[in-house]
Order: structure tokens, then C-alpha cells, then sequence
């Protein structure tokens, strides 16, 4: 999506600051070196006004670290499963709905679309509401 694209790593740390609130999580992947830069963030929250289960809220992996070879998607959402498991029976998230890469991602690890859209308001086009069993099963609360 062209607004994500356009984001700074500035932005990406301010947006990953969300996950300093007690119902929140944030992960970083740092390419080591100098300077050390972001490659890749993913956020998490309890719930929101969809649903009280966790709900994944922020995903970004810069463009030449993405896919399989790489890894770094894959390790920062077995982080926020390991944060949201216990949180809920499951781990929701919503992706753009041109975004086929993204979404095949998330088919990969379990996710499945619930047939739930949202509109995105500042821009053309809907996302997808995706879902994926938690490894607990239940709800801890």
C-alpha cells in the first residue's frame, strides 16, 4: 500500500511505541551493523472495537528483507503468537485487500479469512479480516 511504503523508520518507531501500553506488544528486527537499521516491526493489541481477541496492527518488513530466505516475517509473528497466546482463542489481523503477498503469508501460518471487511478510508479498497486459532485454545481472562 502506497501510505505504508511512504513511512519513515521514524514513523515505524513512533507507531511501534503502541506497544509500550500493558495490552500491547511491539518487536523490532534490527539488521546489525553501522548503523543499525530497522528491517522489520509487527504490533499487537488485546482487542478492539471488532473483537475482544488479540489483533495483529502493525506489520512492516522493508522491501529487500521480505520473503522466505529472509525469515524476518516469520520470526516476528512467532513472537506475537507466543505474546497473544493465552490472550484469546484467536489471533485476528486485517490485510489490504490487493496485498496478495501479505495475505498468502498469513494463509501460510494458519490464518483464514473470516469474510469480514473494513474499509481503509483513506484510500481505495477494503481489508480483510484473517484469523488463526491460538496455540491455548481458550480464553486466560
Amino acid at each position: 500500500m502506497e501510505t505504508t511504503r511512504r513511512m519513515t523508520e521514524e514513523d515505524w518507531r513512533l507507531r511501534a511505541r503502541r506497544g509500550e501500553a500493558s495490552d500491547a506488544t511491539s518487536l523490532v528486527a534490527i539488521e546489525q551493523g553501522a548503523p543499525e537499521r530497522w528491517i522489520g516491526m509487527m504490533s499487537a493489541q488485546s482487542g478492539d472495537e471488532d473483537g475482544e481477541y488479540p489483533v495483529l496492527t502493525g506489520v512492516y518488513v522493508t522491501p529487500a528483507f521480505r520473503g522466505r530466505v529472509h525469515g524476518v516475517a516469520d520470526a516476528l509473528l512467532d513472537h506475537v503468537s507466543s505474546w497473544a497466546d493465552g490472550r484469546g482463542q484467536c489471533l485476528r489481523l486485517y490485510v489490504y485487500e490487493h496485498a496478495t503477498p501479505a495475505r498468502r503469508f498469513y494463509a501460510r501460518h494458519g490464518f483464514v479469512n473470516t469474510g469480514r471487511t473494513r474499509a481503509l478510508g483513506f484510500t481505495e479498497g477494503s481489508t480483510l479480516e484473517m484469523v488463526r486459532p491460538l496455540q491455548s485454545g481458550f480464553d486466560a481472562r
